[in-house]
């Protein structure tokens, strides 16, 4: 009956809040220019709505 609850254990389990956290950096200026694969603003518009939703 416990795989019905917990189907995927080890590195196949689900992320709950109690088994993650997230990190962010402290993004500079000089950090967000030297990107090259996504528009800046996108980036600083992604990185906010991540920590919003955090």
């Amino acid at each position: 009956m416990a795989a019905a609850v917990f189907p995927k254990v080890g590195l196949e389990a689900m992320l709950t809040p109690e088994n993650c956290c997230l990190v962010l950096i402290d993004h500079q200026a000089f950090q967000v220019a030297g990107v090259r694969n996504i528009d800046p603003q996108t980036m600083i518009n992604n990185t906010v709505a991540l920590a919003k939703i955090a």
